[in-house]
């Protein structure tokens, strides 16, 4: 037999559905963000992760969350580690913030990717001098 929920499961209960709907804006924010630095259109985007145009639309409205299948295949197609799509970023970042979130990238990052943009930054570094 069903019971009914007491204050302070209830409280629970709404600050799950509140994070559930904060990580959605986060998640479709992400999407939104990666599709347009493509220059890809909701429709291309959708094309390229091989999903419904529905489903883009749903992510970026942050009406949906991708399912962990979903989330691989989006990932997989955008050579992204999925804490990517989790991050916030800032809309206008200080220098400090656009380090913070360097530093949080290069953790999901292979041996290889470190190297390649340790060998980015020395190049932008040696073309000041």
């Amino acid at each position: 037999m069903l019971r009914s929920l007491v204050g302070s499961e209830m409280c629970i209960r709404d600050s799950i559905i509140t994070m559930y709907y904060e990580l959605a804006k986060v998640f479709g924010a992400n999407i939104k963000r990666l599709r347009k630095n493509r220059n890809l259109s909701q429709e291309k985007f959708a094309e390229v992760i091989g999903m419904q145009l529905k489903s883009v639309v749903n992510f970026e409205t942050g009406r949906n969350i991708a399912n962990s299948g979903n989330l691989q295949k989006i990932c997989a197609k955008l050579e992204i580690p999925p804490a990517e799509l989790f991050m916030v970023f800032p809309e206008n970042p200080t220098s400090k913030e656009k380090i913070d979130n360097c530093m949080r990238i290069l953790n999901y990052m292979s041996d290889e990717d470190i190297d390649i943009s340790y060998s980015l930054l020395k190049a932008l570094m040696n073309r000041k001098k």
